[in-house]
């Protein structure tokens, strides 16, 4: 668990670092996500973060940062996915299957962000 939070934490600090390193456009960005980083693990980590003495949950370091989410489930619906499929789906918005990375449910090659 600690090298998914000091994963998350790096990814963080390099988004809060963009915009004060680019004065031109962009020509390539690098994007990290956090494997197993899902809702779950924010929930815990607000939870282990509460303080008994308080009557509200309190806010994280996430907070801040999470626009949206998305759903990265496999094609065929299982209820866990691994890291290949959960990335082809977020990077391509093709839902793949489990062992699988970069192609659709057909073993099709889809392109990717």
């Amino acid at each position: 668990m600690k090298i998914t939070v000091k994963c998350a934490l790096v990814l963080i600090s390099v988004i809060w670092s963009l915009p004060l390193l680019a004065k031109e456009s962009p020509s390539r960005i690098i994007l990290v996500i956090g494997d197993g980083m899902g809702m779950e693990f924010v929930t815990a980590y607000r939870h282990y973060k509460h303080d008994p003495e308080s009557s509200e949950l309190e806010q994280t370091l996430f907070d801040k940062w999470l626009l949206g989410m998305s759903a990265t489930h496999p094609h065929d619906h299982h209820q866990v996915t691994d890291s290949a499929a959960s990335a082809t789906a977020f990077s391509a918005g093709v839902k793949s299957y489990n062992g699988a990375i970069g192609v659709d449910h057909n073993g099709v090659e889809v392109g990717t962000i």
